[in-house]
């Protein structure tokens, strides 16, 4: 996302200041109010605690024009680009279902974000919408990072439930469970379907190669410096249409017991 926004950027001869807001909203509001007092043309918020409430606070008194990244702000959707998490989510587990599965788990990102309370509620919508059980027995809880996903896989084999089919918030945490499923001698996928998100280059290569889910990061950083762009030069500006994902279908996934032709 950094690499395409900065080529775009310096292509109309700007240049980026990036600073990091350290996952807590107090951080996220002071490396915005830091860049404001640099007197920066304008400003990108990527952000993954703020509220909308405080996002919108900001919009209406911050003296330059800021666009914000991974949020909905229905009240501003020419300032915001996002990105459809939930549905995302809810075409995995529909797809999987599709395939014939029915006992699917789940391990979801920190709760504390609305991007894992998104990817997690479109998981158990296309449940519900299946008319199965949403068991909190089969969702374990990660850090994003590939050693949580290991031992959050772990966790679901030791409640003992049984699952045919996994879908995991994000890449490396699938990662992690595809090795814990390993050593708990489980075939992928003949016995246990893993389906990730955010279809991380090393995807492709691992064995079995991970069905995921595309996010168009590029697009979405281009839409964004084009947008601010046009707002530093006062032109009208319209609302931005959210991005949805792609299943990048793998060897990760295959029918699961309920198929039927």
């Amino acid at each position: 996302l950094l690499r395409r926004a900065t080529d775009i950027a310096e292509s109309n001869g700007k240049h980026l200041i990036v600073t990091d807001g350290h996952d807590t909203p107090e951080d996220e509001h002071r490396a915005v109010q830091l860049l404001s007092d640099r007197q920066c043309d304008a400003i990108i918020l990527y952000t993954r605690y703020m509220s909308e409430t405080d996002l919108m606070a900001l919009l209406n008194t911050l003296t330059i024009p800021m666009i914000v990244m991974n949020r909905d702000l229905p009240q501003a959707r020419e300032r915001c680009i996002f990105f459809r998490q939930q549905q995302a989510a809810f075409d995995v587990v529909n797809y999987l279902i599709e395939q014939g599965h029915r006992e699917i788990a789940c391990i979801t990102a920190p709760m504390q974000t609305p991007t894992a309370r998104a990817r997690l509620a479109g998981y158990q919508q296309a449940l519900i919408a299946h008319q199965i059980e949403v068991d909190p027995r089969r969702v374990a809880h990660g850090t994003s990072l590939v050693a949580s996903g290991y031992q959050a896989a772990q966790q679901l084999l030791n409640n003992g439930i049984g699952f045919s089919a996994l879908f995991v918030s994000n890449d490396h945490m699938a990662i992690g469970a595809m090795k814990a499923l390993y050593e708990a001698g489980k075939r992928l996928p003949q016995d246990v379907s893993v389906f990730g998100f955010d279809d991380e280059p090393c995807a492709t290569y691992l064995h079995p190669s991970l069905s995921t889910v595309y996010m168009p990061i590029e697009e979405m950083a281009a839409t964004a410096i084009t947008q601010v762009l046009d707002l530093i030069a006062g032109k009208d500006v319209k609302p931005l249409q959210p991005f949805t994902g792609e299943l990048k279908l793998r060897e990760s996934v295959q029918k699961g017991p309920y198929f039927t032709v």
